[in-house]
């Protein structure tokens, strides 16, 4: 992966934080004039309306009284492989070589041995999981006003890497970074108005899904970290059931997008 990358996976091993949850982000991630280039075919796939978004996202999180936001996203997560990025791959040579290398086999093992000495890596990372599990891919471009609640994702997601594009737009009056949460001791003091920020993104304690907040726990869980949005910046970390993060409704100037690409690790 060193045609790609700027770090080989026992680099960023070292930047790993083993508690609440493995986790870990750096800066820089992929070759400087790789990352110049695919995003710029990108925007201009994009901005020429060269390909169809294959999902639409609904926000769970939003400022009220203003228009919400949404997350148009191509690619798609577990069960979806290269094939979901034919519109894209199909225009550009620099997206199929760069995505055919991000499904192989020697990309799988370099993201999971970032994690291979990890304590909780070694507990639930089992190797019928390692055999039984493959990456899947997505670009997601969020809108402002658009913001997810406090989850652990999905327990069929094994690994997850936040990769955030450029924006050549972007300036200090953006936001929209990503916020890791723990479970702390005692209860947190937050706005319990149905309508507050806070509330919201603790919504997810009412839902049976697993991709959501355990009610037992939505009282005390803390923000002990956010990671602002800055291009080239790559967040990893392992799913647990408390691997727990969200995203702030963003705050972006008209016709700005939050634009991340998304390798995830999933369990067949």
């Amino acid at each position: 992966m060193e045609q790609f990358f700027n770090y080989n996976s026992k680099d960023l091993s070292k930047s790993l934080i083993e508690s609440p949850f493995p986790y870990f982000f750096v800066d820089n991630f992929i070759k400087e004039d790789l990352f110049k280039n695919l995003n710029l075919e990108f925007r201009q796939l994009l901005y020429n309306n060269k390909f169809n978004f294959t999902v639409v996202e609904t926000p769970r999180v939003t400022r009220p009284n203003e228009p919400h936001g949404s997350s148009y996203c191509i690619g798609g997560g577990f069960g979806n492989n290269k094939n979901t990025f034919n519109e894209i791959t199909s225009q550009s040579s620099l997206f199929d070589n760069f995505l055919t290398k991000l499904y192989s086999k020697e990309s799988y093992e370099y993201f999971h041995n970032i994690f291979e000495n990890s304590p909780t890596y070694k507990e639930i990372v089992t190797k019928e999981v390692f055999v039984n599990s493959s990456i899947g891919c997505k670009i997601g471009c969020n809108t402002n006003n658009y913001g997810d609640i406090i989850h652990p994702d999905n327990s069929k997601k094994v690994l997850s890497f936040l990769l955030y594009m450029d924006n050549p737009d972007w300036d200090d009056d953006n936001s929209g970074g990503t916020q890791f949460w723990e479970v702390v001791d005692s209860k947190v003091p937050y706005d319990q108005n149905k309508d507050s920020i806070d509330s919201q993104l603790r919504e997810g304690r009412y839902s049976q899904k697993i991709h959501s907040l355990k009610e037992e726990e939505a009282d005390k869980v803390n923000c002990f970290l956010s990671v602002d949005f800055k291009p080239n910046r790559l967040i990893g970390f392992l799913r647990t059931d408390y691997s727990y993060h969200s995203i702030l409704p963003m705050k972006l100037k008209e016709g700005i997008t939050r634009n991340c690409f998304q390798i995830n690790v999933w369990k067949n």
